[in-house]
């Protein structure tokens, strides 16, 4: 499914109530809840535009907070403009009829038509391989060093390990696509300028994520950017 806001909204609990497509019918554009119809690892994505200065959006299963999805943040406010926009991803298991939601933290105006809600089931197989990770403190990260999301949410497979901050292709003799995502919050003493960050890849199927740019990498801020970015890997 894929849902958006038909006008403005400054509550919490954002209902985006302009469907664009639903198949299954799970999304309830009344409530702003999503049903799971089967258990499986799901992708949610949601983009949130802000006319304020900042919000923080999380993603809830079963009206309890699962993790912060997304900070959005007007970078350029105090130059005139008056909006910014932010995009995140989480991919989890979930059992049957689980109810994900997406919350807003401060309750800042989101921009209709700029705001949106996705989700899909990607996988309801054995052999399925999905992580996600995330920091569980503020580190500060000099450049070339592997950025370590060592708080893991989901480890389908057990492909990743939180030690090296590592993703590991399976043994086997097929070359995998895999799609990767990540989003990395970043603050210093120049927020107009977020670092930069790339996905690193070896020949034995080894994939991390490292910093580029002094900048640091927190769990939590409130004045600061971040950097999404995603990826299709072929594995060897």
């Amino acid at each position: 499914f894929t849902a958006e806001l038909s006008a403005n909204s400054s509550e919490t609990s954002i209902i985006y109530d302009r469907v664009l497509f639903d198949v299954g019918r799970d999304y309830n554009s009344v409530s702003g809840e999503y049903v799971c119809p089967q258990s499986g690892i799901y992708v949610f994505m949601s983009t949130n535009h802000v006319s304020e200065i900042a919000d923080f959006f999380e993603l809830e299963t079963n009206g309890n907070v699962l993790t912060g999805l997304t900070f959005a943040y007007n970078t350029d406010r105090w130059r005139g403009n008056d909006s910014g926009t932010s995009a995140g991803v989480a991919v989890i298991e979930c059992a049957q009829n689980d109810v994900i939601t997406i919350r807003s933290v401060y309750g800042e105006v989101n921009i209709a038509t700029l705001t949106s809600f996705t989700g899909f089931l990607l996988s309801a197989g054995d052999e399925s391989i999905a992580f996600m990770a995330r920091l569980n403190s503020d580190r500060e990260y000099l450049e070339g060093l592997t950025i370590i999301f060592d708080d893991v949410l989901t480890n389908v497979g057990d492909r990743y390990s939180p030690t090296p901050g590592m993703f590991g292709c399976p043994d086997d003799d097929t070359d995998d696509l895999f799609f990767l995502t990540w989003t990395v919050w970043t603050y210093d003493d120049d927020a107009n300028h977020p670092a930069q960050v790339r996905l690193m890849t070896t020949k034995g199927g080894e994939v991390t994520v490292e910093k580029e740019g002094p900048r640091s990498c927190p769990a939590e801020s409130d004045a600061s950017p971040t950097v999404s970015a995603q990826a299709v890997v072929q594995c060897e």
